[in-house]
């Protein structure tokens, strides 16, 4: 008896974290995002997005 309770605090604690962990993630890329649309060349644009997205912006679906 009363072991549920702890595991119920260790499982919203880790969720907490879980969420925290999601937030700042969510911020490094607001902050990204802002860097790269701040940047007035294109292709220097392009270029910072790649590294960050690891994703070509400028290919069409099905590009290698």
């Amino acid at each position: 008896m009363g072991q549920g309770e702890a595991l119920d605090c260790y499982n919203r604690d880790l969720q907490s974290e879980s969420i925290y962990a999601q937030q700042l993630r969510n911020q490094q890329l607001e902050q990204a995002i802002g860097i790269i649309n701040g940047i007035a060349d294109p292709i220097e644009k392009a270029v910072h997005y790649k590294e960050v997205f690891g994703q070509d912006c400028c290919k069409e679906d099905g590009e290698a």
